[in-house]
């Protein structure tokens, strides 16, 4: 095991290395006198296999990563319903492109990239919308699954009523048909990231729920060791 100088590389490392190095790290800057800094990084939380695969995604293809962070920018920025609709078509393809390569990296590590970690995965992959999110990503400094952005992304889009003002029928009707066209294409679209973020949000409910059941049977487990140990 390589030794590390900055808290960031920890989440370079493979992922059964990451404690190890971390303490060692802790003790490394407390020998040189740095408490506060060595007290920051002993608290630092070993990421899930899901973000662990996402750090070293960013490593192995952080082009697409910067890519999937502009396609965010530019849905904020975006005024028209065609425009939405495009780029939301070219965001989810990356996200899922990017979330099969993410899968392959665990693969590849040992890590089995189960359904529920690639789903973990690309919810990750489909935050972004906070700074600090954006800078974790891009550096590949993820202790933990993000939430995705839902319509935080879309906070920038006009109403689309001025896609429904209907212009004189008698001067230009296929201008008010293509316009219908457009509306109806992005209330679509509209509909679908509603039913996305729905179901990643009772994702998390149902990964939560397990988590708190498996912490549960490990404190009753730990508690029948102990009365074990003590009726020896």
């Amino acid at each position: 095991m390589e030794a590390v100088r900055e808290p960031e590389d920890l989440y370079a490392l493979p992922l059964d290395e990451f404690t190890a190095a971390r303490n060692e790290l802790a003790r490394t800057l407390k020998a040189e006198g740095r408490g506060d800094d060595a007290a920051r990084v002993k608290k630092l939380k070993k990421p899930p296999v899901s973000a662990w695969a996402v750090n070293q995604l960013v490593r192995d293809d952080p082009d697409g990563v910067e890519r999937l962070l502009d396609l965010v920018d530019r849905l904020k920025e975006a005024r028209s319903a065609r425009d939405i609709q495009t780029l939301g078509a070219q965001r989810r393809e990356l996200v899922a492109k990017l979330a099969r390569r993410a899968g392959e990296l665990a693969e590849a590590a040992g890590h089995a990239a189960s359904p529920a970690t690639l789903q973990r995965v690309t919810q990750t992959l489909q935050a972004g919308a906070e700074d600090e999110e954006r800078e974790l990503l891009r550096r590949g400094a993820l202790a933990d699954d993000l939430a995705p952005a839902g319509f935080d992304a879309f906070e920038g889009i006009a109403d689309l009523d001025a896609f429904t003002s209907a212009p004189e029928p008698e001067e230009d009707s296929g201008q008010l048909e293509e316009l219908e066209r457009v509306a109806a294409e992005a209330e679509e679209e509209a509909a679908t990231l509603t039913e996305e973020a729905e179901r990643a949000e009772a994702a998390a409910v149902a990964a939560s729920e397990k988590a708190s059941e498996a912490r549960r049977r490990a404190r009753e487990a730990r508690e029948k060791a102990r009365r074990a140990a003590r009726s020896r």
